[in-house]
């Protein structure tokens, strides 16, 4: 049973108010439409995005100050598919993954394209990244917290 109160309308003959059998009718049917859209919401928050770690490596500075760090996230879900690579720094007393330096979009593992790093710490303030290939970065940071990061191909050409 609905128990709405109608209240006898001074309201312009354009604001017509409802009748109780038309004011319950809408609200019954809002009953049953609120559970429907919250299992809808529910179901879809369940098939979001897996993230998985494929490749990690971490490299100390020499003074051990610093811990520069590179990972290959990849990402799965419905309609999705992705493969990024980032390089990060931390303080080495601090904890988490650090700030991201460098990050970029790396090929399907299955192509001839795929992206190799390797961090080397050349001074306690000079982090290096030497590529196989060298990705077109979505970020690239060149210094941070008086740490430079160059960028270079195993060849040897850099870039910055």
């Amino acid at each position: 049973m609905c128990d709405i109160a109608v209240r006898a309308g001074t309201e312009s003959p354009s604001h017509r108010q409802l009748s109780k059998r038309e004011a319950c009718g809408r609200f019954t049917i809002g009953k049953k439409i609120l559970p429907l859209l919250t299992g809808i919401t529910i179901l879809a928050s369940a098939c979001g995005q897996a993230t998985e770690t494929i490749w990690s490596i971490e490299v100390p500075s020499p003074d051990g100050q610093w811990i520069a760090s590179g990972r290959t996230d990849q990402t799965s879900g419905p309609g999705n598919a992705d493969l990024s690579t980032g390089v990060y720094l931390r303080r080495s007393k601090d904890s988490g993954r650090g700030e991201n330096v460098l990050i970029f979009e790396n090929e399907p593992a299955s192509s001839k394209l795929t992206i190799t790093l390797k961090l080397v710490w050349l001074t306690p303030s000079h982090l290096e990244v030497i590529f196989n290939r060298i990705p077109d970065f979505e970020s690239q940071t060149v210094k941070y917290a008086g740490i430079d990061i160059s960028v270079r191909d195993s060849a040897g050409a850099n870039r910055n």
